[in-house]
């Protein structure tokens, strides 16, 4: 009964953006093993959103004393906070005791995987490795095709095919895609893109062919980072999730767009504190970014917020409550603001929707299960569309 009352706390407490008492009720609950998946996600979203509070530090600092090595799944958990307040050397240390005292598991794995990526993270090595590769694609800048940045893992291979079959249709460019494993690299292969990116090192899956679950967000990172060294060649870039279906003309969409550095699908999801301030975030499911000075800087400290967020939709919409909104205006087909020194516009979500239902141009969903033909009719495709 007392965990149901502190978990019910816990909520309310999040609805009216009282994170740090939030997380202090959470923080009461012992060990912290009985909080579920949700509630460790939220634990750590909270943390990152007050990671300067004394009281949220002092009440971490209480659970790893008191809960460290109580299960390797746990501490991979208390590592990952660790990493959310900023405390950097501690998550490392952690995952590599869990590494150690764990040895042969697969949670020994994963906290190996993790203590590696975060110091190669830290020290710049993965945004040189990635610079070498897209040194190696000799990709030519051009005016007239941007590149079509899109990540793929095996297991979506079907999605990936309809995915592609639609891009081909109603936009012009050129595909750069994020390879996450083995098959997947075969897939594109099979499909004749020319420009891949292998960042299957990075990532671990279980035996159905499923990243796990802390080595997933590395994906966010690695394509931010990626969209940061494409953009410095100059190159604009156009960042499309796989669950994001082309529908319509791109294109026409715009040139119908008044000019700004970066055009964004807006949504009203996550991060909720940002939601929250300004009644709107940005969602990375679909984003095209212009090159120029103010972009290359934007990309530097969004290169760094992720670093921190290991999530690249909380990491950007925290730039803009950072940054501040301004000359926000409204009209039927799109939404335009200034932030950060850089011009943003947003479509409407009758041209750019989060729904597999609508969506004039672009329809963004999450998939959850459905067939590919399930997907087809859903979105109104036939064979040949």
């Amino acid at each position: 009964m007392l965990i149901f009352i502190l978990l019910t706390s816990s909520r309310i407490l999040s609805r009216f953006n009282l994170w740090t008492q939030s997380v202090l009720v959470l923080s009461r609950i012992r060990p912290s093993t009985r909080l579920d998946s949700n509630f460790r996600l939220r634990f750590s979203y909270f943390c990152l959103i007050r990671k300067d509070s004394p009281r949220i530090r002092r009440a971490f600092a209480g659970i790893v004393r008191r809960d460290l090595d109580i299960s390797a799944a746990n501490n991979l958990w208390l590592a990952f906070t660790a990493w959310c307040l900023g405390c950097f050397k501690l998550s490392e240390l952690i995952n590599k005791r869990t590494a150690r005292l764990n040895s042969g598991t697969p949670e020994a794995v994963m906290a190996a995987r993790e203590a590696e990526f975060a110091v190669s993270l830290l020290n710049g090595t993965v945004a040189d490795k990635l610079s070498d590769l897209v040194e190696h694609l000799s990709i030519p800048v051009t005016a007239t095709e941007p590149l079509i940045v899109v990540p793929i893992s095996g297991q979506y291979g079907k999605l990936f095919e309809l995915w592609k079959q639609q891009v081909d249709y109603h936009a012009k460019g050129r595909l750069v895609v994020l390879a996450m494993d083995e098959w997947s690299k075969k897939i594109v292969k099979e499909s004749g893109v020319r420009y891949v990116v292998d960042v299957s090192s990075y990532f671990g899956f279980d035996q159905a062919g499923r990243v796990d679950d802390f080595s997933k967000r590395h994906l966010w990172v690695l394509r931010v980072l990626l969209l940061k060294e494409l953009i410095s060649r100059g190159h604009t870039v156009i960042s499309l999730d796989l669950d994001a279906v082309l529908v319509g003309d791109l294109g026409q969409m715009l040139e119908a767009l008044p000019i700004s550095d970066i055009v964004a699908q807006r949504d009203y999801s996550i991060p909720l504190d940002v939601a929250h301030e300004l009644g709107f975030v940005i969602c990375c499911g679909f984003m095209l970014i212009r090159s120029n000075p103010a972009i290359i800087a934007f990309m530097s400290r969004y290169a760094a917020q992720v670093t921190l967020e290991f999530d690249d939709q909380t990491a950007l919409n925290h730039l803009l409550l950072e940054a501040t909104v301004q000359n926000q205006t409204s009209t039927n087909a799109y939404m335009v603001f200034d932030s950060g020194g850089v011009s943003w516009v947003c479509p409407d979500t009758s041209l750019v929707s989060r729904d597999v239902g609508y969506g004039t141009v672009i329809r963004h969903f999450q998939q959850q299960g459905q067939s590919i033909e399930d997907l087809r009719r859903s979105l109104g495709l036939s064979r040949s569309s």
